[in-house]
């Protein structure tokens, strides 16, 4: 069990939203390199301006070594970047300010724009999500009415469909598919999860019966995806093939609005994340509580998550609730659960971005 611990793979939530921001399915130990990868937050440099209109402030990426809790910065304007997201190789990073979409090359510093139609209206607030490809080739974007996909090193784009996703989707493991929870007639109230084969054009919807929709991963192998529905208050865990084929409940019961956060362990067990961290055992139909967030750190609110590239540590964004409110970056080991922390300076909104999507 153990075993279990170190390597499993985590969902991250904040402010009283559960947002996702998942792996596309990586299921092993990366390197024992992958460690070192920095954790990366927007931030400010007057740690009292949570807006910058009311007062003076830089903004930029932070980077913070996870061991030694030194910080690099990247000035990328006077607005604040959101969507941090690292590419898989962990050589750039995306992000975007307002309707424009960018790309950080960690190496050389420059910045790229994407494009400048980054946004979603379609819902009636600006939803813009992107993911990289797994070779780390290729950015899938929102844009005013599409999903576009730009290959970085040839500049060549087009659009691959006129679905717009209500929340981050995601490229499968074997890098054929995409992922994404949407409604075709755009309905605000109805989701359904729909499998884009970008070889074909073809849209499949998962879930044609099912407009309740959530939270959709893909196995390891890029053959079965899992998702939950969210009937009248109660959450129950759905596979379904990725073909469309084979739907069917798998749990007997979940702690609560729980989404799944991946496959791991030879797709044996699922990441759950309900305030605390949750395994689900995919052949009995139960779970167990990993974490004790909640009684290790009662008087704090917890901003955002996310877990290391290895998978045996994971990050919290949080703020005190007494005091100053003052905001940490707290590091857990999966296994023994012992902290360490650093104190940074945000903007209260950004959450942390250690893992790549």
């Amino acid at each position: 069990m153990a075993d279990l611990f170190a390597r499993a793979v985590v969902l991250f939530g904040g402010m009283g939203v559960l947002l996702l921001i998942l792996l596309s399915g990586r299921s092993e130990v990366i390197s024992q390199e992958a460690q070192t990868v920095p954790i990366a937050y927007a931030m400010v440099e007057n740690p009292e301006t949570v807006n910058c209109l009311e007062g003076p402030c830089r903004t930029g990426i932070a980077l913070i070594d996870p061991l030694t809790g030194e910080i690099e910065t990247f000035r990328v304007g006077a607005v604040y970047p959101e969507g941090l997201t690292y590419s898989p190789d962990y050589s750039m990073m995306s992000y975007h300010i307002g309707t424009r979409l960018y790309v950080l090359d960690l190496e050389t510093h420059r910045t790229r724009l994407v494009t400048h139609q980054y946004y979603n209206y379609r819902y009636g607030n600006i939803a813009a999500y992107n993911a990289w490809s797994p070779d780390s080739t290729q950015i899938a974007y929102t844009t005013y009415s599409t999903i576009d996909v730009l290959n970085l090193a040839t500049n060549e784009r087009h659009s691959v469909s006129n679905l717009i996703p209500k929340n981050k989707f995601h490229w499968s493991p074997d890098g054929t598919s995409l992922l994404l929870m949407a409604d075709p007639a755009g309905r605000w109230r109805e989701n359904y999860l729909y499998r884009i084969d970008l070889a074909t054009g073809e849209h499949i919807n998962l879930t044609p019966h099912f407009s309740d929709s959530f939270g959709g991963i893909w196995s390891s192998d890029s053959m079965q995806i899992a998702f939950v529905r969210l009937m009248r208050g109660t959450v129950r865990l759905y596979t379904v093939n990725a073909d469309g084929s084979n739907l069917q409940r798998i749990d007997n019961r979940l702690p609560g609005m729980v989404f799944p956060r991946q496959w791991i362990l030879g797709d044996r067990y699922i990441r759950l994340w309900y305030g605390e961290f949750y395994t689900f055992q995919v052949d009995t139909g139960d779970y167990i509580r990993v974490t004790k967030i909640g009684e290790q750190l009662p008087e704090s609110e917890t901003l955002g998550i996310d877990i290391s590239p290895n998978g045996e540590e994971f990050v919290i964004l949080r703020r005190d609730q007494t005091g100053r409110r003052d905001e940490w970056l707290s590091i857990y080991d999966f296994e023994t659960l012992e902290r360490r922390d650093f104190m940074i300076k945000t903007a209260s909104f950004a959450y942390p971005e250690w893992g790549s999507d």
